[in-house]
């Protein structure tokens, strides 16, 4: 009754006024069915998605990898130029269960995706080469003492002598103990990652760790089992778990690692971490293993708790944090650890974080990879930073829902932290203000943030979506504005607004904008645009004279004739539009209105992110904008003119008017000026009397041009401020 409709039904409701009418809910979202089942239709406006892990790569603009709950691993773009991201940007690289994702920092098109218990594939998106993982297994080992047997034994139709079968016994006793050994458990979320030393470099693990040296293909084990190896939990796990009947999907596998990580500071410093409580240490990329779970003290159940995640430091090779999950045991605190010497002690840095609600325990922390005093955690119910760390904690959650955030990235050039969040999608929130403070900036009255590097790009055409519309069953996230962001800090009230000016090399302004002036961390955006410099009017030619002179004379005296003999008033009116048309420079920018093309801004309120945004339960009728939105005109083409005007037109002595195609799109060259190059920027702040200067790189990679052919022009640009 539901084919063609993803697996997992998790609920159902039947309309009790329309029996056929059913809703199902399951792991791949909602369906609905108005035929008894016979056909269904899956909205793809609800953000409702269950990452795992989120991976990002180094391209112009970056794209994230994420692995999400029954429904592989999707990869998409951060941002685009536009307004909106539509899922026709979004595709998967694996199926089954997404877990962890890997993304090749040289090379954009090289990406890897998990799904459950282990399966572990490369994708060239360029190429569309696919491989799998090869992963070591017990049996090449066992065929080998099987070979050996079999030469030994010799002619299996003849009676083996007693010698013979002593020394196969050895062997078969032997080939058993290799198996064993050589046997790996993987974890339904097994952690692999591309060593940040070395792109050819994988780390993987199940329960013992596993090295590549290029990239998947030549995986060989490093470690010996990091379990605690608790006999009686993995005998249940692995072939008694169920009820009446045997259930072992293998996301009950245990006694594997869970957390594994290698030093950014140092190659081959590793640690791992397992499912049953377990924290190693490798000095020599593997050769040997330190366990360090017994200093760490003041963990519950004789410390056989889950290793949510370890982080290593980028700045310090004796420091690591290690996060702790035992939500399983009905224990919702967080469990937070630091050691500052290598690992020979730890101490706990959980401090003022929540301890008393259902969604407290942890499942990521992250050390800042530009501030070190920087921290963030993931909980079950959000996200929390410390910029002394850990020694206090802040909520860190302004616009993100409550919601499981399973993963923390921090992008190491455009500063911006992504949440992998089980239950609402991935967010993106700019930290590079929180990467810059400091005391001595809490202190100022006003304080200019460095801006990070402001990148200009082109982009593919539009995907997945018509220009036009496309209704509301059509899920899309809003985009930052496209520009360079500009931050700053006011701690003194009295200004209502502040001025920033783009200036050049020489000093000269090249734009200003203006921004809030009142207390608070504010963001203002230069879209790259040089305002033009005012200039002398080109003289008019004689032609051009004549017909300036018949507008501003000639026709208002036609027009008023005109009117008193009561001649066809649409065609006046017509013609006054024609010939004296709305001063286009004061219209507002927002987007690419005109002739029926897309028009930017917010997204409907029939699809709200947070609670708090409005909705809307009929917006085909009142689709009213989300707040902040830019209200932006429409321009309806004029219709060709009618022989009434073109009448008009002889009496008041102008040519008939040109008559234009279908279409339009965009407002063209409105506004002027030009767009700024690849280089070096003086910013200029002042709030108030006081005045901070600082400095903005630019860089140019494929805009206006630059790069892709079908890169979006300049007046394409303009029109999005």
């Amino acid at each position: 009754a539901a084919n063609g409709v993803h697996i997992d039904t998790h609920g159902i409701w039947i309309d009790p006024s329309d029996p056929e009418r059913w809703v199902i809910a399951n792991d791949g979202g909602v369906a609905v069915t108005f035929d008894k089942g016979g056909n269904f239709a899956q909205g793809q406006n609800i953000p409702v998605a269950q990452f795992y892990e989120v991976a990002y790569d180094m391209a112009v603009p970056y794209n994230i990898c994420g692995g999400a709950q029954d429904n592989g691993t999707w990869c998409g773009p951060s941002k685009r130029r536009t307004p909106t991201t539509s899922l026709g940007y979004w595709f998967t690289i694996a199926g089954g269960d997404g877990f962890y994702a890997a993304m090749d920092p040289t090379d954009p098109n090289v990406v890897y995706g998990e799904s459950q218990g282990g399966n572990v594939s490369r994708v060239n998106l360029k190429s569309g080469e696919r491989m799998a993982f090869v992963k070591p297994t017990w049996q090449a080992r066992y065929k080998q003492w099987e070979d050996s047997i079999a030469i030994i034994r010799g002619n299996p139709l003849v009676a083996a002598m007693k010698a013979q079968n002593m020394t196969i016994a050895a062997l078969r006793t032997q080939q058993v103990k290799d198996s064993t050994e050589q046997s790996i458990r993987y974890n339904w979320n097994a952690p692999f990652f591309i060593s940040p030393h070395n792109p050819s470099v994988i780390y993987f693990a199940g329960n013992k760790v596993m090295k590549s040296t290029k990239r998947g293909e030549d995986l060989r084990v490093i470690s010996p089992d990091l379990s605690k190896n608790l006999t009686a939990k993995l005998d249940t796990a692995l072939r008694l778990t169920g009820g009446i009947t045997l259930d072992a999907t293998g996301a009950e596998t245990y006694g594997t690692i869970v957390a594994l990580e290698e030093s950014p500071a140092k190659p081959g410093l590793l640690y791992a971490g397992t499912d049953d409580g377990n924290v190693w240490k490798s000095l020599n990329d593997g050769a040997t293993w330190e366990n360090l779970s017994s200093r760490i003290q003041g963990l519950p159940n004789g410390g056989e708790v889950y290793v949510t995640r370890i982080e290593a430091s980028k700045f310090d090779t004796n420091v690591v944090y290690v996060a702790f999950d035992n939500h399983r045991w009905g224990d919702f605190r967080p469990h937070l650890f630091v050691s500052k010497d290598g690992g020979k002690s730890f101490s706990s840095i959980v401090n003022n974080l929540p301890t008393g609600g259902p969604g407290d325990f942890l499942h990521v922390v992250r050390e800042d990879p530009i501030n070190r005093d920087l921290l963030y955690v993931g909980t079950s119910i959000g996200v929390y930073a410390s910029i002394d760390r850990g020694a206090t904690w802040s909520r860190f959650m302004t616009n993100l829902p409550s919601v499981p955030v399973y993963d923390l990235q921090i992008h190491p050039r455009d500063g911006e932290l992504i949440a992998a969040t089980h239950g609402r999608g991935f967010w993106i929130v700019d930290v590079t203000p929180l990467q810059q403070m400091t005391a001595a900036v809490a202190a100022k009255p006003v304080h200019l943030f460095e801006p990070k590097t402001g990148f200009q790009w082109g982009e593919e055409p539009l995907r997945g979506a018509s220009g036009n519309g496309n209704a509301q069953n059509f899920f899309t996230t809003q985009n930052p504005a496209y520009g360079a962001a500009i931050s700053y800090r006011v701690t003194t009230p009295g200004s209502t607004s502040a001025r920033i000016s783009i200036v050049d090399a020489s000093g000269d302004t090249l734009t200003t904008l203006t921004g809030p002036g009142a207390p608070g961390l504010h963001t203002v955006t230069w879209a790259y645009a040089i305002t033009p410099r005012a200039t002398g009017r080109a003289a008019l030619s004689p032609s051009e004279k004549r017909d300036s002179i018949l507008r501003a004379v000639r026709a208002p005296q036609v027009f008023d004739s005109l009117t008193k003999a009561k001649y066809d008033s649409a065609a006046i009116a017509q013609a006054r539009a024609l010939i004296a048309p709305p001063a286009l420079a004061t219209v507002p920018f927002g987007g690419r209105g005109g002739g029926g093309g897309a028009r930017g801004g917010a997204g409907g309120c029939e699809r709200p992110l947070t609670q708090w945004e409005p909705f809307c339960a009929r917006p085909a009728e009142a689709a009213a904008p989300r707040a902040g939105a830019v209200a932006v005109p429409v321009i309806t083409p004029a219709a060709a003119p009618s022989a009434a005007v073109l009448k008009i037109y002889s009496l008041i002595g102008l040519p008939a008017p040109a008559q234009g195609g279908r279409g339009g799109g965009g407002l063209g060259g409105i506004g002027g000026g030009s767009t700024a190059d690849t280089g070096d920027y003086g910013i200029v702040l002042q709030v108030g009397t006081t005045v901070v200067k600082g400095k903005l790189r630019v860089e140019n990679r494929g805009a206006m041009g630059g790069g892709s052919p079908l890169s979006p022009q300049d007046h394409d640009d303009r029109d999005r401020q």
